[in-house]
């Protein structure tokens, strides 16, 4: 094992993590609002948008995520290829309006707070699999943490030990959503 290349590759290391983390935090909002916005609209009286939200949750848990980011990048990116936002975009791959399903339709004014810790430690689980597909990112030409990876080898020749350091990064930013979900969970809740 050698690690000497470490001290050449730092920066770009930091600023894969950093894309990385955007990837994460922009996904995640984008994909937060509309899971909250499919699951009222599966609560809809109208069964004609509570069969098409259906089928559109069905048809993105049903394709591979990796095809999904190829459709929107080389499909949807070339034709909107003068805007880099949708271009660079990535949406929550996992898109779970059925987390918010069932608490939109029947949560009484005062949640409870077994509830919330319930949704937090769901939202947790969601956020740790989200930060795992980021890492499709980079088969379209993004340097985040794997692209990183994949510039020390093409640089150094180095194959295992780039991949054993961004795994660790993987590791430790998991541990700290992880951690930090089950904190919202566990926070006391005021009595109304």
């Amino acid at each position: 094992m050698d690690f000497h290349w470490l001290g050449n590759f730092y920066q770009e290391l930091v600023k894969g993590a950093g894309l990385t983390l955007q990837l994460l935090l922009i996904s995640g909002v984008i994909g937060f609002f509309m899971a909250v916005l499919v699951a009222l609209g599966r609560l809809s009286k109208n069964r004609f948008l509570s069969n098409g939200l259906r089928f559109y949750t069905s048809v993105l848990r049903g394709t591979p995520l990796l095809v999904q980011i190829y459709v929107l990048y080389y499909g949807v990116g070339s034709v909107f290829a003068t805007f880099p936002l949708i271009r660079g975009s990535m949406f929550w791959p996992y898109l779970r309006e059925d987390l918010w399903h069932a608490p939109l339709a029947g949560v009484a004014p005062g949640v409870d707070a077994a509830r919330l810790a319930d949704a937090a430690s769901d939202i947790g689980r969601e956020s740790v699999m989200l930060l795992k597909a980021t890492a499709l990112a980079s088969t379209v030409a993004v340097t985040d943490l794997p692209g990183t990876a994949n510039l020390v080898r093409s640089q150094t020749l180095r194959v295992y030990e780039p991949l054993l350091v961004v795994a660790g990064i993987y590791i430790i930013l998991a541990i700290v959503i992880e951690q930090g979900f089950a904190r919202i969970g566990k926070t006391p809740q005021r009595q109304a």
